[in-house]
């Protein structure tokens, strides 16, 4: 989004693990990062992301003292983690006073406006990733999940399904210190864990892979990792859900995240490349065309609020 607005993008964070006891903490000493840094930059409209809801919280506290307006980029964590739940009456509160609230998805955006909130529907935009580096792949046909070790990703499916497709290389990036251990044992010779990839390294993997895969078990989530597969023309396996149907339209199968639903669907894709190969071509297109059209939307909006 930063790249598309011409904005500067900051990510504060502190503490690598990721331990409840070190939460309090942490989001004390990010508010005051953050609220130093919005005194640094000066910003007239502030984009936001949620989760964390205490960024939300510090923004908002920051327009109120300078009158700055936000912009809260909010996504489906917000409403379906339940440590996350646990703070809707504070993202209500805060999403009424928000210039917009941005949403992935229709159903995510329908509850946010029955709050009385403005909403726009709006992905992520077109994934910027270039890369002039070739991926040392097997010899065969490789097969990409994309994967950040999330509780969300059936990943012990992916390697189930390795087993029994022994003639498809499976390749899984992601840092491994956050795979639960289990996961790395005893698993087949045709599926390789990458590691945390640099980032035109992880361009080079999906880029040169056969197929992209994107799973989630959470059907309010959107796929990044099969929108980062279409960029690259990529034929995309995905999960079967309401949204990620409407959105992969084309070039895809959708799977119920079984084992023997991933196998099926490799071997369809393997068998009719061409066919997911011009399919995914045209979804690239739609996809663009469609972001384009909300980006607008976002554009006029912002565009009112610089002649207020």
């Amino acid at each position: 989004m930063a790249h598309y607005l011409g904005a500067r993008s900051f990510q504060i964070r502190f503490f690598k693990k990721k331990r409840i006891i070190y939460a309090p903490l942490k989001y004390v000493i990010a508010s005051f990062k953050t609220l130093v840094l919005l005194y640094k930059e000066r910003p007239d409209v502030i984009f936001v992301a949620n989760p964390p809801i205490f960024a939300v919280l510090v923004v908002w506290l920051y327009c109120v003292l300078h009158k700055s307006k936000y912009v809260v980029d909010a996504h489906s964590a917000t409403f379906t983690d339940w440590r996350r739940a646990k703070f809707l009456w504070l993202y209500r509160f805060l999403t009424k006073r928000a210039l917009t609230n941005m949403l992935h998805n229709e159903p995510l955006e329908r509850r946010v406006a029955d709050w009385g909130a403005p909403t726009i529907i709006l992905e992520d935009g077109p994934p910027v990733l270039k890369t002039d580096r070739v991926y040392p792949f097997r010899k065969g046909f490789n097969v990409v999940l994309v994967s950040s070790y999330h509780g969300d990703e059936p990943v012990r499916e992916v390697i189930e399904a390795a087993r029994y497709a022994k003639n498809v290389n499976f390749y899984i990036p992601g840092s491994l210190k956050r795979a639960p251990k289990e996961i790395l044992t005893g698993v087949p010779d045709n599926v390789a864990f990458t590691d945390y990839l640099p980032e035109a390294d992880y361009a080079a993997l999906l880029k040169g892979c056969d197929v992209v895969m994107s799973l989630t078990i959470d059907d309010y989530k959107m796929q990044c990792g099969a929108h980062e597969g279409v960029e690259f023309g990529r034929p995309i396996i995905t999960s079967n859900w309401p949204i990620l149907r409407e959105f992969f339209s084309k070039g895809t199968i959708h799977i119920d995240n079984s084992p023997s639903s991933l196998i099926k669907a490799i071997e369809t894709i393997r068998t009719n490349y061409s066919y997911y190969l011009e399919g995914v071509k045209m979804l690239r297109e739609q996809c663009y065309a469609g972001w384009q059209k909300k980006f607008l939307k976002l554009l006029s909006l912002l565009d009112m609020q610089s002649q207020n």
